[in-house]
């Protein structure tokens, strides 16, 4: 069953209309939640057994996402309902068996360096549909604002985008951390903890069906640090193509993919530290062995005299530079030149591909 067929099984009075013939067709109606009048919206051709969004309420997803929101199944009744198997390794159980203190005595998972998660089921399924939600909303509303500047500042191709499943919020956002699975945390009031999902872009990332991270880029300015990251999430770096003989060091990950972007064809390998404080011995071991057993490193962390780097010569024996190349001899440092970083240096029309090809080369002549 898709959704729409879902929906009118739920609300046998609630007849919705169909508004638009694109995308397989668009649907509307009365939230089965909120009540909302015509703000219920209905994809059943998109995905798989369609998609939907309340424009009221915020709540959306895919079909397993809607009878967990609607009909309050678990996740795996919800799978079992659609036919769907469940992933690896996650067992049937009802969450109508799962009650009182049974449910409190799970202990908490710590995925890949993240926060304690008590229902690491429900965190993944609630971290998909988010992922979905922002791609959605990023393709379909103002684009001028959120696509644009994706593109046009910070020069990432719209293939690029997709393949990473960047998105947008569009509201701020203050869920439970129940709701997300994820242990409360108390206010110095005894109140727990809401979690906070600014308004602005969702840079996610994953390893085949699992959700490794969400990260918020805040879009409002001066109020707190620009990135934020869920509770939950790994601090992993993001590793592009790690089996490259070649690697250049970023130290935000939208660089990175502009990195990878424009140097595919030179096949160099990708390192998003997310933030400079990283050091080489908190990356995964065969991310680690592999940067031992490459052939060059282009350390290129940001310049910001915000930081205290002061100019360039400052920066080339700054700490988080120095710790680099004591650690792998075939390191070297290279900086973005007319600009701070990547996304300065694309605005200032610096070729990228021929940046990283001049390091590469550099690096050859040197090992000669």
């Amino acid at each position: 069953m898709n959704i729409l067929e879902l929906y009118q099984d739920d609300n046998p009075q609630a007849q919705p209309r169909r508004v638009a013939s694109t995308r397989g067709g668009e649907w509307k109606g009365p939230c089965p939640l909120c009540g909302g009048v015509d703000r219920f919206m209905i994809w059943p051709l998109q995905g798989e057994n369609g998609r939907y969004k309340c424009r009221q309420c915020n709540i959306g997803g895919d079909a397993i996402q809607y009878l967990r929101d609607v009909r309050k199944l678990s996740f795996p009744e919800a799978c079992q309902y659609l036919g769907r198997e469940l992933p690896a390794g996650v067992p049937y159980k009802s969450r109508k068996k799962a009650k009182g203190p049974a449910t409190q005595s799970r202990a908490p998972q710590t995925p890949r360096g993240g926060a304690p998660v008590v229902d690491p089921v429900l965190w993944q399924s609630k971290a998909r549909t988010l992922i979905d939600e922002a791609a959605y909303n990023l393709w379909h509303y103002q684009q001028d604002r959120w696509l644009r500047w994706l593109t046009a500042e910070r020069g990432l191709s719209e293939e690029t985008i997709k393949a990473a499943s960047l998105g947008v919020l569009l509201l701020d956002r203050f869920p439970e951390p129940e709701s997300w699975g994820l242990v409360p945390e108390l206010k110095e009031n005894g109140s727990v903890k809401k979690l906070f999902f600014p308004q602005g872009h969702l840079v996610p990332l994953a390893e085949g069906s699992e959700v490794l991270r969400i990260k918020f880029r805040r879009f409002k300015k001066d109020e707190g640090p620009r990135y934020l990251l869920l509770r939950g999430s790994s601090p992993q770096a993001r590793v592009i193509n790690p089996q490259s003989p070649y690697f250049c060091v970023i130290e935000n990950e939208l660089d990175g993919l502009v990195v990878d972007q424009e140097g595919s064809a030179l096949g160099i390998g990708v390192i998003a530290l997310g933030s400079a404080s990283i050091k080489p011995g908190s990356l995964a071991p065969e991310i680690l062995a592999a940067l031992k057993n490459s052939f060059c490193i282009l350390i290129s962390l940001d310049f910001d005299e915000a930081k205290g780097a002061g100019d360039r010569g400052a920066w080339a024996g700054g700490r988080a530079a120095k710790t680099w190349l004591r650690e792998f001899p075939q390191a070297r440092r290279w900086p973005a030149v007319k600009g701070k970083d990547v996304a300065e240096m694309w605005q200032a029309g610096v070729n990228i591909k021929t940046w990283l090809e001049i390091g590469l080369e550099r690096a050859k002549m040197k090992e000669a």
